[in-house]
C-alpha cells in the first residue's frame, strides 16, 4: 500500500529537502540504508536505517547536526516502522533568476504569441487536423499525433514563460516546449514551401501557403523564443533535475 508524506525538517538534507513530498510503501522488510517512516514517541519521523539487530532498528538522519534520532532515543522496535520511502516527487521552486532585465517582458510577449496560436488551433481543432493533414501528407494517425503535440506544446509552454512556480523538471520541459513550437512551424513551412497548400498555421481562419517569407518569419520567431528562455534563466533548470530515491 502506498502513502504520502511531506518533509518538514532538515534532518535528511541534502537527500530530502523541506517541502518534498515522498511516496512510501507499507512493506514489512527493510535493509540498511533504507529511508523509513516510523512512529517514535507519539510522532512520525523520517530517518535512514543504519543498523538492524534482531527486532531493533537504529535510525539516523542524513544531516546529523539537525537530526534527533536513535542517538537520543535509542533503537526502536520494527513494529514502530510504518513503511519505507520509494521515491520523492519533485517540489516546486521559484522561477529561475532573470539573465536579462527585460526577460519577464519577453516572456509575456512570447506567451501571448503562443496563446494566440493555441486559441486558433483549439477553437476549431476538428478542422485544424484535416488542414494540417493536407500540408503534411495523407498519414492521418501521424498528423493527429503531431497536431495534438503542437497544441500541447503551445499550452504547456506558458507556465515557464509566465514564471510560475514549477519543479525543475517541469521548468525544463515547459521552457523547451516554448522553443519547439516555433521550430515545428518553421519545419512545416520548409516542408510545404511553394507547394500551394496551406501550412495550417492559422487553422481554417486563413489559408497560409508557405513562402520563403513565412520560413523567415518563423525562423525569427524561433530566435526570439530561444532568446526569451535564455533571458528567463533557462540554463538554471538543468540544476537538480532528478527524482530522489534511495542512495
Amino acid at each position: 500500500m502506498l502513502f504520502f508524506r511531506k518533509i518538514s525538517g532538515e534532518s535528511m538534507l541534502p537527500h530530502l529537502l523541506p517541502g518534498h513530498i515522498i511516496v512510501g510503501s507499507t512493506r514489512s522488510q527493510w535493509q540498511k540504508g533504507d529511508v523509513v517512516i516510523a512512529q517514535v514517541r507519539g510522532r512520525e519521523v523520517i530517518k535512514r536505517v543504519r543498523k538492524i539487530r534482531g527486532d531493533r532498528i537504529w535510525l539516523q538522519g542524513d544531516n546529523h547536526a539537525a537530526s534527533t534520532d536513535s542517538r537520543q532515543y535509542g533503537s526502536i522496535d520494527k513494529s514502530a516502522i510504518l513503511g519505507s520511502m520509494k521515491y520523492s516527487l519533485p517540489s516546486s521552486k521559484p522561477a529561475p533568476k532573470l539573465r536579462h532585465r527585460y526577460g519577464a517582458y519577453m516572456g509575456w510577449a512570447a506567451a501571448l504569441i503562443l496563446i494566440a496560436f493555441a486559441i486558433i488551433h483549439l477553437f476549431r481543432i476538428d478542422t485544424f487536423i484535416p488542414e494540417l493533414q493536407r500540408a503534411l501528407g495523407n498519414n492521418r494517425v501521424m498528423t493527429l499525433m503531431l497536431g495534438s503535440w503542437i497544441v500541447v506544446a503551445e499550452v504547456f509552454a506558458l507556465p515557464f514563460l509566465f514564471r510560475m512556480r514549477l519543479s525543475r523538471l517541469a521548468q525544463y520541459i515547459s521552457g523547451a516546449l516554448s522553443v519547439l513550437a516555433p521550430l515545428f512551424w518553421m519545419l512545416v513551412a520548409i516542408w510545404t514551401i511553394n507547394q500551394g497548400v496551406s501550412t495550417a498555421q492559422l487553422g481554417e481562419f486563413h489559408s497560409l501557403p508557405s513562402t520563403w517569407l513565412l520560413v523567415v518569419a518563423n525562423a525569427l520567431w524561433l530566435v526570439f523564443a530561444y532568446g526569451t528562455i535564455w533571458a528567463l534563466g533557462y540554463d538554471e533548470t538543468f540544476k537538480g533535475i532528478k527524482f530522489h530515491g534511495k542512495k
